[in-house]
């Protein structure tokens, strides 16, 4: 899960560069599965939302996203196809 910066950052990285690193990421996972003969795969979705986001935890800390699209989020996990990019 990432965020997308507002412009000036977005215009260098659009949402179709978005979609084109997440195809980048199911083929590099392809390549790494058959050079180690191991069985990966990947989902990878692409999906827009207004959410915050902030740092949590005190001893572990981590980044995590806010917001009612992570329900959507969710469901987009779980039925996404394996080995592409799912966009909603």
């Amino acid at each position: 899960i990432a965020g997308q910066a507002e412009p000036p950052l977005s215009e260098v990285n659009s949402p179709s560069a978005v979609v084109l690193f997440g195809l980048a990421v199911v083929q590099a996972t392809r390549e790494w599965s058959t050079a180690w003969s191991e069985r990966v795969r990947c989902r990878v979705g692409v999906h827009t939302g207004a959410c915050v986001g902030g740092i949590v935890g005190v001893d572990m800390q981590r980044y995590h996203l806010f917001g009612k699209f992570m329900s959507v989020l969710d469901v987009l996990e779980s039925t996404a196809p394996v080995d592409e990019v799912h966009v909603s």
